[in-house]
């Protein structure tokens, strides 16, 4: 039974295609995380197994993180959408196209805009991004 289950795992740190039951059984003990067919290795078994670093750069850095990144860097300048995705690209997870990119960077600055954190001057192409003090 073991090596059944070393196999799999072995299967989703390669990417692999997997079954639904399959992940079902994996994320029931902890080992997997994300959206099926999306897996990716568990935070604690890539403590385990040394490759925490690859599990940050595939996962990405917490919203919480990428917020505080675009706070600062719009209280170096204010900045349109675009140069803030380029800014911070690096903490977002590596498969995210650009689209996904561009969407998850509108999320972030619709966030703290509610949170009354930063503002938006002008609008669509020409919009700029500031810190709301």
């Amino acid at each position: 039974m073991y090596g059944w289950h070393s196999l799999v795992h072995d299967l989703v740190q390669k990417g692999s295609p997997i079954t639904q039951e399959q992940a079902r059984t994996l994320r029931s003990r902890g080992l997997v995380e994300g959206r099926y067919p999306k897996l990716t290795l568990s935070s604690k078994v890539a403590g385990i197994i040394g490759t925490h670093e690859e599990y940050v750069r595939q996962k990405g850095l917490d919203t919480s993180i990428c917020k505080e990144f675009v706070v600062k860097l719009l209280r170096t300048r204010p900045c349109t959408r675009a140069e803030i995705v380029s800014a911070i690209s690096h903490a977002l997870p590596e498969d995210m196209s650009d689209e996904q990119r561009r969407k998850h960077v509108s999320y972030l600055l619709q966030e703290l805009r509610k949170e009354r954190r930063i503002r938006r001057e002008g609008t669509k192409r020409n919009a700029r991004w500031m810190v709301d003090e």
